[in-house]
């Protein structure tokens, strides 16, 4: 078992077949290592050998991880790729269970992975530091929607009809 937060991956090869063991956690902070694993492992794969990802030793998976999981299983082109097979685990059994549950209720659709999905996957943004505020997120509370907030310019014309100054009046004769 795998301390949290930590995934544990192991690579077995045996005749055609690449094992791929995945344990611990798979999530948005440990999703790189498994693209970093697959990248890998594609670079090196001969031509009549199978890549199976086994995930019946995680602990815990999450969104981002689910997501990296799934782009690893489809191809460049956007199709399931035949050369790499999932053995599916209690953790991933249950959140597609989950997921389904969801997905029935009304929640948006989660769309499958493409190469577009994957390259955006790749792009994602580190986790925050332990006590830190994100920096997307102000730490002020948000300003009330009712209130109408003052707006000060210079130069610029009142509503009011402009008097003249005293200065700039001019005597009449």
């Amino acid at each position: 078992m795998a301390p949290p937060g930590v995934l544990d991956v192991s690579i077995r090869r045996r005749d055609h077949v690449v094992e791929l063991g995945l344990a611990g956690d798979l999530d948005l902070a440990t999703a790189h290592r498994l693209r970093e694993a697959m990248t890998w492992l594609r670079f090196t794969l001969e031509r009549d050998q199978t890549i199976v990802i086994d995930t019946r030793a995680l602990d815990f998976v999450a969104v981002a991880g689910y997501r990296a999981l799934r782009a690893e299983l489809v191809g460049p082109d956007g199709v399931p790729d035949r050369s790499v097979v999932c053995i599916t685990g209690p953790v991933i059994t249950r959140f597609e269970s989950a997921l389904g549950t969801a997905l029935a209720s009304g929640v948006s659709r989660i769309p499958p992975a493409s190469r577009a999905s994957r390259a955006a996957a790749r792009c994602s943004p580190a986790p925050p530091l332990p006590g830190r505020p994100r920096a997307d997120r102000d730490p002020r509370p948000p300003p009330d929607p009712v209130a109408r907030p003052q707006v000060h310019t210079r130069g610029a014309r009142s509503s009011k009809p402009s008097q003249p100054s005293p200065a700039g009046r001019r005597k009449s004769a």
